[in-house]
């Protein structure tokens, strides 16, 4: 009997200032993180005392709700948003399940060391027989003037009505070469087969 398996793919492309896209990552993705299964872990139990979840802040969330995170998270992020939604950096530590945060996140901007974040989008979900999946995606552009490294990539997101944020995936992906006036666009497909 086969195995039923949920999966993460990651795909991430260097658009050059020309506008042509080169595909340099396509892989699955290793790296939930802690926060995943401690978000899916509150949704299962019937009490919150004693419950906490570690904030991209580092503060930890005693009393965390369950069900609170934002439901328009983490994609339909707008853009120049780099609290939430797909985001990248340049840290180049292995990934850690106990990671909270990127290591070094890349803010949002159009100065040297910034990235400009446009919004974050999800594709529609595609049943087949055995597989059902859905694509989210994101795509930073450099208009810094330099070029950027970018060495890991996440997922955030909001739990909802506040400003507190989660971090569910991190994979360390670099370095890729960002060029001045080009960008890099990440897409995670979420996968469920039978």
């Amino acid at each position: 009997m086969k195995k039923p398996t949920v999966g993460l793919r990651l795909q991430i492309w260097v658009i050059k200032p020309n506008g042509k896209k080169r595909l340099v990552r396509n892989r699955w993705s290793r790296s939930f993180v802690q926060q995943w299964i401690d978000i899916w872990y509150s949704h299962f139990r019937n009490s919150v005392s004693g419950f906490t979840v570690k904030r991209t802040s580092g503060a930890t969330a005693g009393n965390y709700y369950p069900h609170a995170i934002d439901t328009t998270s983490p994609v339909g992020v707008y853009e120049n948003s780099d609290s939430m939604g797909i985001v990248v950096g340049s840290g180049l530590a292995p990934v850690d399940i106990s990671d909270y945060k990127l290591q070094t996140q890349i803010l949002h901007g159009s100065t040297s060391g910034k990235l400009f974040h446009c919004k974050c989008m999800a594709g529609i979900a595609v049943e087949e027989s055995t597989r059902k999946m859905f694509d989210f995606n994101r795509t930073f552009m450099n208009v810094s003037g330099y070029d950027i490294s970018v060495s890991e990539v996440g997922v955030y997101a909001r739990e909802t009505n506040s400003t507190y944020y989660y971090c569910f995936i991190r994979d360390v992906v670099g370095p890729i070469v960002v060029p001045s006036m080009g960008g890099i666009a990440v897409n995670y497909g979420f996968e469920l087969s039978l």
